[in-house]
């Protein structure tokens, strides 16, 4: 009994515990989902704001991206209304520089004309100057060659005339030489005019073969000093030379 008791105080217990705790879980989940609900709330508003603030931003965005279009094209029409007048102006300066050119190519090739021209001229004028002048060189040329011509040949003639004078002169001088030479040596082959060195010089000198000229000087030497010998000698050589 005792036991049943106490199985039933226990029973109790447990069935109070799980009561309250029933209670504390429900209590918990509503102000879960109280919180729960609040969030969403916050999270839509802050989306809400979000979006609201993202469609503002987009559409400064836009309208100043619309200003800097609308200014970069009227920029660009202004550019290009400078680049139009510039290119009408360098086609101007280029029209103008062309027709400068091209009176100045006009007046150069005046000029070059004329001073072509002046060239022909002078040319023409030095052309007849120097034919003159060399008519005159020849004519001069062949004067001077005429009178040299006579000159020389004058001179020529004298030079013959003084050469053939001088010639004759020699031959004579040469003729008396060699009468006077044969004569001395016709001498020097006697006992009387006798010289040994001289004789011995005649005979080296003369065109007689090397045996003779010193057999003819051997005999010589021995007959120096006997007048008759020496006399004999003297005719040997003689004979030999053709005395």
């Amino acid at each position: 009994m005792k036991n049943l008791i106490w199985v039933v105080i226990a029973a109790l217990v447990l069935g109070g515990g799980y009561t309250l705790y029933s209670n504390n879980v429900a209590e918990k989940a509503s102000m879960a989902q109280a919180e729960a609900d609040k969030a969403a709330a916050a999270a839509t508003a802050a989306e809400e704001a979000a979006a609201a603030k993202a469609t503002e931003e987009a559409a400064a965005a836009a309208a100043k991206l619309e200003e800097e279009a609308k200014m970069a094209e009227e920029a660009a029409a202004a550019a290009a209304a400078k680049l139009e007048e510039e290119a009408k102006m360098a086609e101007e300066a280029a029209a103008a520089a062309a027709a400068k050119l091209e009176e100045e190519a006009k007046m150069a090739e005046e000029a070059a004309a004329a001073a072509a021209a002046k060239l022909e001229e002078e040319a023409t004028a030095a052309a007849a100057k120097l034919e003159e002048e060399a008519k005159a060189a020849a004519a001069a040329t062949e004067e001077a060659a005429a009178a040299a011509k006579a000159e020389a040949e004058a001179a020529a003639t004298a030079a013959a005339e003084k050469a053939a004078a001088a010639a004759a002169e020699a031959a004579e001088t040469a003729a008396a030489a060699t009468e006077e030479a044969a004569g001395g040596m016709a001498d020097l082959l006697t006992p009387e005019g006798f010289s040994l060195d001289k004789v011995a010089e005649m005979i080296d000198g003369s065109e007689l073969g090397a045996l003779k000229k010193t057999a003819l000087k051997t005999a010589l030497s021995g007959a120096q000093d006997n007048p008759e010998l020496l006399s004999g000698v003297l005719e040997q050589i003689k004979g030999a030379l053709g005395m």
